[in-house]
């Protein structure tokens, strides 16, 4: 793919702000929550903000899948423990923007939550077809 999506927008000048040494970590009134990702991002994360060791869009792209799986699990867990009874299936990824309109999806994590227990659940293909 020779251009950047729209949907990864917003990952994409993030990574250009550090390149550039123009990191605005600053609360954007008008794109909130991109301001508290980027934070997020960063102090979970550790990604380099030099800008002479620049990260790419693809390292950008999982600091930021893993700070929201973090998230995830962490707002999961906390509603656990209010909701005891309550069973959790989360499912995180990556949504790739291809060549003329096709998109795929890189499933990165598949966790099941029970009784504040958070336990992998590993898929396996649907061997019916063979």
């Amino acid at each position: 793919m020779n251009k950047k999506t729209t949907a990864c927008g917003a990952l994409a000048a993030f990574t250009d702000e550090i390149a550039s040494n123009k990191l605005n970590l600053n609360l954007d009134e008008n794109d909130i929550e991109m301001s508290m990702l980027k934070k997020q991002i960063i102090k979970k994360s550790g990604l380099s903000v030099d800008p002479k060791n620049a990260p790419d869009l693809l390292q950008v792209t999982m600091a930021a899948y893993k700070t929201i799986t973090m998230d995830l699990e962490r707002h999961a867990r906390h509603d656990a423990e209010k909701f005891k009874d309550r069973r959790y299936a989360l499912f995180t990824g990556i949504q790739i923007h291809g060549p003329e309109g096709s998109d795929y999806c890189w499933l990165g994590k598949a966790s099941l939550l029970v009784k504040g227990q958070l336990t992998q659940l590993v898929l396996a293909p649907d061997m019916s077809s063979l």
